[in-house]
């Protein structure tokens, strides 16, 4: 089972406030507690060292289920029965699944806008997909790290140096306990239904057998980003070639923010959205303090899921603090089979790259997955418009010739200034 280890140089996290957690700033002493020492060899001492005059008296510790609480900001667990009553039933359906979880679109009443809603069960005894269920502590990290990059919005101007839309938006999330609700097995039936994956590959039913009315899970509640890149249907390269920019440059940011680090990212974490033709002529970013900004090509790409993810975060007020999931004992993750999917392969070069020191910072694991993206954009992505159209074959070259190098890279900032910050970025005249 994948654990987490959160080292905390100044044992404070940052404030987590939205919409969904109400006015409680989830506290760092409420959760700090998480883990105060290294766990890891190659942690050293300066790494987590705490200025002598800042230390405070030992508290007696936090359980795990109330540091969760506290950073959803909730006093007890809500009944998973009540939570989906301000979601509309009529409106839900299911947008897809991942190991750990299910995640749906509805709308929310209160709110007046559609959301998509990811539930994780956590804390029972019950195999998910032969895998563990996640613990209270586990989770802490993704919620954290989603808050954090939902600061580097544009629309948040608290980013003016550093920003981009790259990443889901995160409006909260919350702790609940009960069985699955009749709306949403409802919607998981019918996406069942239509869903081409074979028995072996889809997720059990999470019938009241599975997860009882004492199952307790975390609800994260997001923007709707659109379908994952596996299934969504690109009209050519060159739109794909443009989500590939999207991604890089949001990596670039996070980087030169928070040292970020994604670690997961197959093509089931890039969402791509073309909101049935209606989406912003131009996409933005700014990097360094200087805007960009580029034709969409009618598609909008959203990174999601963070569980692996590594980041540190500084301020005058709290220190640094560096968060990281820790795959030092973990065999099954490194164990599949790169034939099949280089999704493995790429497990096993981020292993090697980092030492298997999975608390350690190096940026080139991003490059790593982006060669990874690049491969699927190249060879596995449908691609319904005219496949032998010197545009789409002159993007398909573009990106090929991008792998030859890809290796040359330090950084998704690095490839982000010297190449797509170039002139003859979309420029295909001499692949054609």
């Amino acid at each position: 089972m994948i654990s987490s280890k959160i080292i905390f140089k100044n044992s404070i996290l940052p404030a987590l406030k939205d919409s969904y957690v109400g006015d409680t700033s989830a506290s760092v002493s409420a959760i700090s507690g998480v883990s105060a020492v290294p766990t890891l060899e190659c942690a050293t001492e300066a790494s987590i060292s705490v200025p002598q005059q800042q230390q405070q008296p030992q508290k007696k510790p936090m359980k795990d289920i109330d540091k969760l609480l506290s950073v959803c900001g909730q006093k007890k667990i809500l009944s998973f029965d009540d939570v989906v009553k301000r979601f509309n039933g009529s409106s839900v359906y299911k947008l897809g699944e991942g190991v750990f979880s299910e995640v749906f679109c509805c709308e929310d009443i209160d709110e007046d806008t559609e959301v998509a809603i990811k539930v994780m069960p956590i804390e029972g005894k019950k195999k998910i997909n032969n895998s563990d269920q996640k613990r209270c502590h586990e989770v802490v990290s993704e919620i954290v790290i989603s808050s954090q990059l939902s600061k580097l919005s544009q629309d948040n101007h608290n980013s003016p140096v550093n920003s981009t839309d790259s990443f889901i938006k995160s409006y909260g999330c919350q702790c609940i306990k009960g069985k699955f609700p009749k709306m949403l097995l409802k919607a998981w039936d019918t996406f069942d239904k239509t869903n081409n994956k074979n028995d072996e590959e889809k997720n059990k039913r999470p019938t009241k057998r599975l997860f009882g009315p004492r199952q307790l899970h975390i609800m994260y509640i997001y923007e709707c980003g659109g379908r994952d890149m596996e299934f969504y249907n690109f009209h050519d390269a060159e739109q794909g070639f443009c989500v590939l920019h999207q991604i890089v440059s949001g990596l670039a940011v996070a980087e030169k923010s928070l040292n970020f680090e994604h670690r997961d990212l197959h093509w089931g974490n890039v969402l791509v959205n073309d909101n049935n033709g209606v989406v912003p002529e131009m996409f933005t970013y700014t990097f360094g303090g200087v805007a960009h900004k580029y034709k969409s090509f009618g598609t909008i790409a959203r990174i999601i899921d963070f569980t692996l993810s590594r980041f540190s975060h500084y301020s005058s007020d709290t220190g640094e603090t560096a968060m990281f999931h820790d795959l030092a004992d973990v065999s099954d993750i490194f164990e599949g089979d790169a034939e099949k999917d280089y999704q493995f392969e790429i497990y096993r070069k981020m292993r090697k790259q980092l030492g298997n020191c999975w608390e350690k910072s190096d940026l080139k694991t991003n490059i790593f997955w982006i060669d990874y993206l690049l491969d699927k954009l190249i060879k596995k992505v449908i691609y319904v418009g005219d496949k032998e159209s010197p545009k789409h074959l002159g993007f398909i070259r573009k990106m090929e010739k991008l792998r030859l190098t890809i290796d040359n890279y330090s950084s998704a900032s690095h490839l982000l200034q010297d190449f797509f910050h170039t002139d003859g970025a979309y420029d295909i005249s001499s692949h054609v």
